[in-house]
This record gives structure tokens, C-alpha cells and sequence, in this order.
């Protein structure tokens, strides 16, 4: 009897599991300690109350309208795709993240990975029979690369993962995978390596996209602020769930908290709105500002998992000189990534140069994480004494911990 074996060419595999962030890393490991409500940022959150924040192509008659809070979506015929990117947090979402949104009605699609300045970009579309992934290259032609034979149909949740994964010591096997979810069942999922090769651009902008003169209502898109993709994470037998969960965070840089309510506040450092601009007329009965100006790294070597990224900060070296500082961090993947990791770095250094302290009548609203306004004066709160005694009747006061904020 002749061998018989089965061979294949190509396969993807996959468990069907839903993509688990940092986010839901979070809420399972506090869940152990009897922790359930949590205070989360997004990088991109929209309910489409105007469309100031997009770029849309509105050639051939394409229509992008918000009405009643929803992205209402006409194509305008041709045979080809109609794009829309968001202009939040500079257009640039880069791997690894998931998007959510509900789909009301229609067809359509979601893209991603969008090159800077062109078309090209890749897509999870969707349609009343079908539903996959496709490339949408510089004259706004799509080449369907996953195609189901099932479709969607709203009204749906739907969410869509994007990620990185490397499997060599250099940058020329670099994968991207996506899955596309619906209410919290896979649907579709690709794979492919784009290192070395023409899909491997510049841009990583998001949106939607539309075709040929389809029609489609979508709403409430968020991306969490902690975007990153955990592969696996738990809280083993006789273990603090703290310890779970920094085992999942690693050198992620989030800041995070209790708040007065028992809620857990998980924030990103970056750029914030103006939570407290101290009045005036508030009583201060105590400031103190000092300056570290000789401690402060002005050239960082951030080390990703196969990057090496090197940023200065000039000004600040011309006037005191050289200090050098090595930033290990093996969860930024890509080179854009391990940039921006290294340029977040500098920043929060240079905010350390200018640490403050006040010390003035109780205010409990106050929390670590804040962007508070003195003197004209911006600055970051670091830690907070809350402080009672006893003078004649009870006196609360609060002593406030800072350093400067400097925007990204």
C-alpha cells in the first residue's frame, strides 16, 4: 500500500479566542482581588458628533455625513474604494490595537494600516453574503485576500485586532495579523509576512471605507488608550494578583491607581486637557519649586525586540552637556514604535527637571495622573497627602507632589 500523507502549501491556524488587550488583562487579574470597576482612557474615541475630525475622499459624489450621533456613509459608484481616516491622535494607530464599533446597517468596511499620503491601504469588509480581508492599493482598487462565504448584517458589534508578530532576529519577517470579530465570535482572520516588501510602508492611518455606491451606518468607534495584545496572561495558584498583572504589563508605561470610590484608574502617560486650573483667590500656604537640571538623560538608546532607536534632546544638551541612558523595552515591536517609546522617554525626563510641591486647603478631587494649572504653569501630579488636624477644630490640608507637563 503506497504512503499517503496530506501536505499544504500554506495554512493559517487559529483558536477563535477573542484578542485580549492590556485592558482585559486588567479587569481578569483585579477581578481576584474583588476589583470590578475601572476608570479607562481611549486614544480614539468617537460618537460622531461632527465630522471635523476626519479625512474623507469625497470624489465622484461620496458622501460622509454625521446625523443623530452616527457615520452615515453613501459611495459614490466607480468600482473602486472610498476612504475615511480619523485625524485623532494624529491619524496613527500603529499595531498592536482593537477596534470597536457598531455596525447599524449596509456594507462596508474597516481599514487599517493606511499608507501616509496615498490609497494604499489594507481593509475588513463586509457584506450581507461575505465578509474577509482585502488590499486597497494607489488607485483605490481592492484585491480580496480573505473571503468567507457568510456575511453580517447589522445591527452588530463589531471589532477588529490588529498585531504585529515577529519570528526572526532581523526586520525582514515581519508579520501582520488581523482578525475580524462579530458580537465576540471570529469571523475571519489573515496573516502575512510584509517585512522587506512593498506593503511594509510608512502610515498606519484608520478609518472606514466604503465601495463602488454601497451605503453604510456606523457608530461609537473606540481604540483603548492600552492597546497592546497580551497572548497570555493569569494569576496562578497562591499568587497576588498584582503580580499576574505586572507579569502581563512588563515595561508597558502606564501609570495606574485606586481612586477614592475603589475604582481603578489606568492611564497612558501623554497629553491630557487641563483637569485644575488653581485660582488665584485658592489659599497657598506653602510652594516649593526646585530644578534638577544636571540629572536628566538627553540622549536615550531605546532597545526593542529587534530595534535600536537613538533620540536627543539637543537644547537641552547644548546647555548642560551629554548624559546617556539605555531604555530596554522588548514590547515595542516595529521601528515607528520603538521611536515613539524612546521620544516618550526624553519627554517625561525633561517634565522631572522641574518637581514642585504645594501645600494648601483640602481638595479631595484632586488625583494622581492630573494636569493642574498654577501661576500660569502647567504641571503633572505625582502623589497627594491628605492631611488632618486638629487647631482650634478640625483643619484639612493638602500637600500636592509635582513635576512640570510638557506636551508630547
Amino acid at each position: 500500500m503506497a504512503n499517503k500523507s496530506v501536505a499544504w502549501k500554506s495554512a493559517l491556524l487559529h483558536d477563535g479566542r477573542a484578542a485580549q488587550q492590556l485592558e482585559d488583562v486588567f479587569r481578569k487579574c483585579c477581578a481576584f482581588a474583588g476589583i470590578h470597576d475601572f476608570d479607562f482612557g481611549d486614544k480614539v474615541v468617537e460618537n460622531f458628533t461632527s465630522i471635523a475630525d476626519w479625512v474623507t475622499d469625497t470624489t465622484d459624489g461620496t458622501a460622509w455625513n454625521v446625523a443623530t450621533g452616527e457615520l452615515v456613509v453613501t459611495g459614490g459608484a466607480g468600482g473602486i474604494w472610498y476612504q475615511a481616516y480619523t485625524s485623532q491622535s494624529a491619524s496613527e494607530i500603529e499595531p498592536s490595537f482593537v477596534a470597536s464599533f457598531d455596525l447599524l446597517s449596509g456594507e462596508g468596511a474597516f481599514m487599517f494600516h493606511g499608507k501616509t499620503g496615498t490609497t494604499d491601504a489594507y481593509i475588513a469588509w463586509w457584506d450581507a453574503t461575505n465578509c474577509g480581508f482585502a488590499k486597497i492599493d494607489g488607485s483605490k482598487a481592492g484585491t480580496n485576500v480573505v473571503k468567507m462565504p457568510y456575511g453580517i448584517v447589522g445591527p452588530a458589534r463589531v471589532q477588529v485586532a490588529v498585531k504585529w508578530k515577529l519570528d526572526s532576529v532581523d526586520d525582514s519577517r515581519k508579520w501582520m495579523l488581523a482578525t475580524l470579530y462579530v458580537d465576540g465570535r471570529e469571523f475571519a482572520a489573515y496573516a502575512e509576512d510584509i517585512g522587506g516588501t512593498a506593503y511594509d510602508w510608512t502610515g498606519n492611518e484608520m478609518g472606514f471605507a466604503v465601495y463602488d455606491g454601497d451605503t453604510f451606518t456606523v457608530d461609537n468607534l473606540t481604540v483603548s488608550e492600552i492597546t497592546r495584545i497580551v497572548d497570555y496572561a493569569s494569576v496562578d495558584v497562591g499568587e497576588a494578583p498584582a503580580s499576574g498583572l505586572s507579569r502581563a504589563l512588563g515595561t508597558t508605561r502606564l501609570k495606574y491607581h485606586a481612586r477614592y470610590d475603589g475604582t481603578i484608574r489606568v492611564r497612558r502617560p501623554g497629553n491630557r486637557d487641563v483637569d485644575w486650573a488653581i485660582p488665584a483667590t485658592r489659599r497657598v500656604m506653602g510652594f516649593t519649586d526646585r530644578s534638577h537640571r544636571r540629572a536628566i538623560p538627553t540622549h536615550v538608546r531605546t532597545i526593542g525586540v529587534i530595534h535600536s532607536i537613538d533620540r536627543f534632546d539637543d537644547d537641552e544638551g547644548d546647555i548642560h552637556m551629554h548624559r546617556f541612558y539605555v531604555q530596554d523595552d522588548p514590547n515595542v515591536v516595529s521601528l515607528s514604535e520603538t521611536f515613539t517609546e524612546a521620544g516618550l522617554f526624553l519627554n517625561e525626563m525633561a517634565e522631572k527637571q522641574t518637581p514642585v510641591r504645594w501645600k494648601m486647603a483640602g481638595n479631595p478631587l484632586t488625583e494622581r495622573g492630573d494636569r493642574v494649572t498654577y501661576d500660569s504653569t502647567d504641571y503633572r501630579v505625582l502623589m497627594l497627602h491628605h492631611i488632618y488636624t486638629f487647631q482650634k477644630g478640625p483643619v484639612f490640608s493638602t500637600q500636592i507632589d509635582a513635576q512640570g507637563y510638557i506636551e508630547v
